[in-house]
């Protein structure tokens, strides 16, 4: 583009501040056609809502990841405490992560009772054998 305003434009020094909204301004206003200019203040500020919009999104799925962790320490932490049985406490963290992710959810309604029947039944178990029992009769009385 020979003999325009772009042409003329300096780049600033490497260690000088300019307001990244100035650049975008200036560089939609002198550089982009006559019909633009009247559009970069309203295009500059329809690319803000994006990003910041795009950043907002991107950020809240951590939160729902953060809470529903939070719910699995909560909901093992009340039902692992007397828990001795290794067998128990495998299946009570499984259950606590399945009701974490899922326990809201009305298409898995169905099996949330296995899983309740889980945390309640098996907190506090002492003994392999038992833990077993109590795993089979919450599958018979609640199939998952």
């Amino acid at each position: 583009m020979h003999g325009t305003i772009c042409e003329s434009r300096t780049v600033p020094p490497a260690g000088a501040e300019v307001a990244t909204g100035w650049r975008i301004h200036s560089v939609l206003d002198g550089c982009a056609g006559g019909w633009v200019k009247g559009w970069a203040h309203p295009l500059s500020a329809i690319l803000t809502i994006i990003v910041v919009a795009g950043t907002l999104l991107a950020s809240s799925g951590s939160v729902i990841a953060q809470t529903s962790t939070e719910k699995q320490a909560q909901c093992e932490l009340s039902a692992i405490r007397d828990t001795r049985s290794s067998l128990a406490i495998q299946f009570i963290r499984s259950a606590c992560n399945w009701l974490a992710l899922n326990g809201d959810s009305l298409l898995n309604e169905s099996s949330k009772g296995y899983y309740v029947c889980l945390v309640r039944q098996l907190s506090g178990v002492q003994a392999d054998e038992a833990a077993a029992a109590i795993v089979s009769a919450c599958r018979t009385s609640s199939p998952p």
